[in-house]
């Protein structure tokens, strides 16, 4: 035999047993797995709702698998230092769940958005830790919460519009600094400020203006309240996003084979 048919067959070997060994026996072992229900409560994992499952595709299509994985860690990974002690399970520890993901969590997701990189937190369970509320604002503009967030905003999921009587019931909650110019944290300038206070008289009224400490602290205040006769809202893809992210409770239900 040549060195050419030993070579190819070597070859074909070594892909087979990759083969068999990635994916035919994982698909074997895990084709047909079923939802898991304990005694009197419902099937886990539960299907998503028919935004949920839309607002998957707008996070797919967003790309925030990049920034965010989806899948929480075992107690013996990830470790950490407290009172001079080395201890493991950082992810549990940070209340990114209360056990490791297994196969069963992804039942429903087509395809699973695991993810390789954290430069955001695990998402896995995020609908547990935030309201519907801190996540649309949250995804307007992070730094809305953290200066130090490098998480993109997401305006253009958002609408800023006229107040037409009263505020929507999902307009957002925020200040005049981040509704004025949607994406940024807007300040005027000394100029402008002089400008609006000239033009509103009224916001001055208890208020000593007349030094730059006193100026500033006003500024401060009118920049956090609401911006007058506009709103921000959700568009349909953002309403969806959030109906997602509220539905992403892996890692809470316990299952057996996620014992450690």
């Amino acid at each position: 035999m040549d060195r050419g048919t030993v070579i190819f067959v070597g070859a074909m070997l070594t892909f087979a047993s990759s083969w068999v060994g990635l994916v035919y026996l994982p698909y074997q072992q895990l084709n047909g797995q079923q939802p898991f229900t304990a005694p009197g409560e419902d099937a886990y994992p539960r299907p998503y709702s028919d935004k949920a499952a839309a607002g998957a595709g707008v996070y797919a299509a967003n790309g925030c698998i990049y920034c965010h994985s989806q899948q929480v860690r075992s107690e013996k990974f990830g470790n950490w230092w407290e009172n001079g002690e080395e201890k493991t399970g950082a992810d549990i520890r940070r209340g990114w769940g209360s056990r490791r993901n297994v196969s069963r969590d992804y039942l429903n997701d087509r395809p699973p958005f695991l993810g390789t990189m954290r430069t955001g937190p695990d998402v896995a369970n995020v609908g547990s830790r935030y309201s519907a509320a801190w996540q649309h604002q949250h995804l307007f503009n992070a730094r809305s919460f953290n200066s130090w967030s490098t998480m993109p905003s997401f305006a253009f999921l958002y609408r800023k519009e006229k107040v037409e009587g009263t505020r929507a019931p999902n307009a957002l909650r925020l200040g005049r600094e981040w509704t004025v110019n949607p994406g940024y944290r807007w300040r005027p300038t000394d100029a402008e400020w002089d400008t609006i206070l000239a033009a509103q008289p009224n916001l001055s009224v208890g208020f000593e203006t007349t030094t730059p400490e006193g100026k500033s602290r006003l500024l401060g205040l009118w920049l956090t309240s609401e911006e007058e006769g506009h709103q921000v809202v959700p568009t349909a893809d953002a309403e969806n996003l959030v109906a997602y992210l509220l539905e992403l409770r892996k890692a809470e239900t316990p299952l057996p084979e996620a014992k450690e």
